[in-house]
């Protein structure tokens, strides 16, 4: 067997009427491929800015909430923090003037320990 290192033009000729039809469904196939792609891209980008949009609307009615009742809020907590501070000033004096009068009576001995916890323990008189 001979292999030819000039093919004739007749081979040529057969060889050309054989890739053409391959290379055509091979690049129509690609180009198919290639357009239905694109189409599930376009379709996906639409999908993704309506959702995006939704989320635009969403945060620009929850700013306008929050931005109205905003004022209401701050005036409410600034009430009660002095609020706070008028009731733990109380709770200062009372808790010293509790202190002041178990002392002066000495019926009692106060003692507090890091817990914040006030025991009260009887005095023990020494025999």
């Amino acid at each position: 067997m001979e292999v030819q290192v000039n093919p004739g033009i007749e081979n040529l000729k057969i060889l050309l009427w054989v890739m053409i039809p391959l290379l055509t469904v091979l690049v129509s196939g690609i180009g198919t491929l290639t357009v239905i792609f694109l189409k599930r891209q376009t379709t996906a980008f639409d999908k993704m800015a309506d959702a995006i949009d939704n989320l635009k609307t969403a945060f620009a009615t929850l700013k306008a909430v929050v931005d109205t009742s905003n004022p209401l809020v701050t005036r409410r907590l600034n009430i009660h923090s002095s609020i706070l501070d008028k009731h733990e000033g109380r709770i200062k004096v009372l808790e010293t003037e509790h202190r002041m009068i178990h002392r002066r009576c000495n019926i009692n001995t106060v003692q507090e320990d890091g817990t914040g916890e006030i025991k009260e323990q009887e005095n023990e008189e020494e025999n």
